[in-house]
C-alpha cells in the first residue's frame, strides 16, 4: 500500500470513529468510555493532521526558497506593471487636463515620456552623463545603442519639441492638435520602447 492510500485509509477510519464519539457525547452517561475513545481518536487524528500540515509547510518553504532565485525578476515584473499603470493613469489625466490647460497637459505628457526614456536607458544599461537628462539627452543614446531606429528617434524628437513648446515657450500657445499628438505619441512610445 502506498503512502497516499495509507493516509486515505487512516482518514476514513478517523471519520468512522467520529460517529462513535458523537454517539457517546449524545448519550452523556458513560464519560469514561467517551474519554478513552476520544483520547484514542485524538492521538490518531493529531498524528495525521501533523503529518499533512508538515507536508504543506515543507511545500511552502520550498516555494519560498525557489523565490530567492527569482526575486529580482519577480520584483522587476511587479515594478514594470505598476510603472505602466501609473503612466497610463498620467496620460488619462493629461487628456482630461487638456480641457483646462493645454500647456499643463503637454507638460505632464512630456514628464511621462522623459521618465519612460530614463527607465529604458536603465533597462539597457545606458549611462547618461547628466543628472537630470531631458528627452533629447535620452533620445540620442537610446538610438545610438540600437534600442530603436531613426523613425522612432525622429518621432520622439518631435514629441520633445511639442513638450518644450508646452513647458517653456510663453509666446506661442500649443494647439489642441499638438497636445493630442503629444499624448498619443507618448502612449505609443511607452507601449513600444522598453
Amino acid at each position: 500500500m502506498n503512502a497516499s492510500e495509507t493516509v486515505k485509509n487512516e482518514l476514513k477510519a478517523l471519520l468512522e470513529m467520529q460517529k462513535n464519539l458523537t454517539a457517546l457525547v449524545r448519550d452523556k452517561k458513560d464519560f469514561i468510555a467517551f474519554g478513552t475513545t476520544y483520547q484514542h481518536w485524538y492521538s490518531r487524528a493529531y498524528k495525521l493532521v501533523e503529518s499533512l500540515a508538515m507536508i504543506r509547510i515543507l511545500n511552502q518553504l520550498q516555494i519560498l526558497a525557489s523565490l530567492s532565485s527569482r526575486i529580482d525578476s519577480v520584483l522587476q515584473d511587479v515594478t514594470g506593471h505598476l510603472f505602466a499603470e501609473l503612466q497610463d493613469a498620467e496620460l488619462v489625466a493629461a487628456t482630461q487636463l487638456k480641457k483646462i490647460s493645454r500647456r499643463a497637459a503637454g507638460a505632464l505628457a512630456g514628464v511621462v515620456l522623459e521618465r519612460h526614456l530614463q527607465s529604458a536607458a536603465k533597462n539597457h544599461n545606458i549611462l547618461i552623463g547628466k543628472k537630470l537628462p531631458t528627452i533629447s539627452d535620452l533620445n540620442d543614446p537610446l538610438k545610438n545603442k540600437g534600442v530603436y531606429g531613426t523613425p522612432a528617434w525622429r518621432k520622439i524628437q518631435l514629441l520633445a519639441d511639442i513638450r518644450n513648446l508646452c513647458s517653456h515657450q510663453k509666446t506661442t500657445e500649443p494647439t489642441d492638435e499638438q497636445v493630442e499628438e503629444l499624448i498619443a505619441g507618448v502612449n505609443s512610445v511607452i507601449k513600444s520602447v522598453f
